[in-house]
């Protein structure tokens, strides 16, 4: 017990100790770089889209016979003076824009059998600004009238928004045809073209008008003849369709196609700026690609939404035309939407600047429009900064700076602890055994069957004679013997063993002597 009190308190000491100068030697506090993330953030984009079919048996309307053009009226060539003409242009959007301008030339085309044609200037080219008309004379003279014209009017326009500029062109054109001793004039006097950039839809209209002014010398005098005012057809119903429906681009008449993006923050954005283009790959896999542009970037503020027309016939056109041009076989007709977002945005003090990418692809070539890359995506993003922070070093589990308080108390009363250990064990500890008392235990250990521990031997006895032997193996045989066991008193300096015989004392004497 002393012993492992002993050691036990050694152990303790020395790990103490090591507690102890570990604790004054490392440093209570150091300073670590740690990365952590400021601002949590998310692209959101999504496509839709709104599909206007062409008439058809399939979905309808019924198709219906060609409608002949608005107005086919025949004159008599040679009572006509002069055609006296005007054009009006107007450009209709669904919202405002700044400024529209206008270039409008008009001119007319002669054909005549066996002849080159012939190329007049009506209206040369023009500066106007928004709406307006241009007013013009085809005069009778010579043989102008016996050959096929074509009139046409070109509008190039510059439409210019608070942060886009816009270029259109709008053709119009109507004709007047001999026939015989009439002519006639025909085609629609009125024209409509409809455009989408970004999120500006808008209208161009076109509306030739005329007055037919005959001679003097006709049967009816000078008189002035106009077109009859007929009303233009109602327009057919078209059947529309969305995302999620079956759709055949054979039946596709116009294809409206809109993004939308948002940018979401886990801390407040309080300025937000963006720069979205838009662009049409056309792809044959592995072979070639050709990009084209739909929406020239264009800025944007906060979230938002952008429309744009996509002509699905004028890309299967542009397939057919480059596979003549290479003569190379088209394994797949890719046509895929590309919108490409660069995002600057403040949250607090950090700055999101980040580019989000959405594409989705159909294969023009299987004759149904099925989209793939998904028409939703979401794109998670973080602003990470690193910060310097005080990390408190620890040992055993506890921090140095806890260490350099507990550990001296800890040890100074292990120490103690030790000190007494080491005081008991040398102070208590029995002296070493003799050689006498260790052959004494032997003996005790051997014959323990027979020996008889006492504090005294009884008293000698009138007449009793002491034999004593020479060993204790002698006085054991003597024991077995009478059937006596062996009685043993521990002496100062010697033992007495001893078997009592009726008027016998057999004794065997342990001491410095005999060993």
């Amino acid at each position: 017990m002393k012993i492992l009190l002993l050691a036990i308190s050694l152990v303790l000491f020395i790990l103490s100790g090591i507690v102890l100068i570990r604790a004054y030697s490392l440093p209570p506090e150091t300073i670590v770089e740690k990365t952590v993330t400021a601002v949590q953030y998310s692209h959101e984009g999504k496509f839709d889209y709104l599909v206007y079919l062409k008439p058809s048996y399939l979905y309808g309307p019924e198709p219906e016979e060609p409608i002949l053009p608005l107005s086919e009226i025949n004159y008599p060539a040679e009572y006509i003076d002069t055609f006296r003409m005007t054009f009006d242009f107007s450009f209709m959007p669904d919202k405002p824009v700044t400024q529209v301008k206008e270039n409008v030339e008009i001119k007319a085309i002669v054909k005549r059998t066996g002849e080159d044609d012939e190329e007049i200037i009506l209206v040369p080219e023009t500066e106007k600004t928004g709406d307006f008309t241009v007013s013009f004379n085809l005069r009778n003279s010579g043989d102008l009238l016996s050959g096929y014209i074509e009139i046409i009017a070109t509008v190039y326009a510059t439409i210019e928004t608070e942060t886009d500029l816009i270029f259109e062109n709008f053709t119009q054109s109507m004709t007047i045809t001999p026939s015989g001793s009439l002519i006639a004039v025909s085609g629609d006097l009125e024209e409509t073209k409809t455009g989408y950039f970004g999120d500006l839809n808008y209208e161009q209209q076109g509306q030739f008008d005329y007055e037919v002014l005959l001679r003097h010398t006709s049967p009816y005098g000078a008189k002035t003849l106009r077109p009859p005012a007929t009303e233009p057809p109602e327009p057919l119903p078209r059947e529309t369709m969305g995302t999620g429906d079956i759709i055949l681009s054979s039946l596709v008449d116009e294809m409206a196609v809109s993004f939308s993006y948002d940018l979401n923050a886990n801390r407040p954005i309080e300025e937000q700026y963006e720069s979205v283009t838009v662009e049409a790959i056309i792809e044959n896999p592995e072979k070639w690609a050709k990009t084209i542009t739909l929406v020239p970037t264009t800025s944007k503020n906060g979230n938002f939404n952008i429309t744009f027309p996509l002509d699905l016939k004028q890309y299967i056109e542009i397939f057919s035309v480059i596979q003549q041009e290479t003569g190379v076989p088209i394994s797949a007709r890719n046509l895929t939407i590309k919108v490409s977002v660069n995002v600057t945005a403040k949250t607090g003090n950090h700055m999101i600047e980040s580019e989000f990418v959405q594409r989705i692809t159909t294969d023009l070539r299987e004759g149904i429009v099925v989209w793939s890359g998904g028409l939703e995506k979401s794109e998670p993003g973080t602003i990470d900064i690193t910060e310097n922070t005080i990390n408190h070093e620890k040992f055993i589990g506890i921090e140095v700076r806890q260490l350099r308080t507990i550990s001296p108390i800890v040890t100074s009363i292990i120490f103690l602890m030790l000190l007494f250990s080491i005081v008991w064990y040398f102070r208590k500890s029995p002296l070493e055994l003799s050689e006498i008392e260790n052959e004494a235990q032997h003996i005790a250990k051997k014959y323990k069957d027979i020996i008889i521990e006492l504090d005294a031997l009884p008293a000698t006895k009138p007449g009793e004679t002491i034999v004593r032997l020479h060993s204790l193996e002698d006085l054991v045989k003597a024991a077995e013997g009478l059937l006596k066991p062996v009685l043993h008193k521990a002496g100062y300096e010697d033992h007495i063993y001893c078997v009592l015989d009726v008027a016998i004392r057999y004794e065997y004497r342990l001491g410095e002597k005999d060993i």
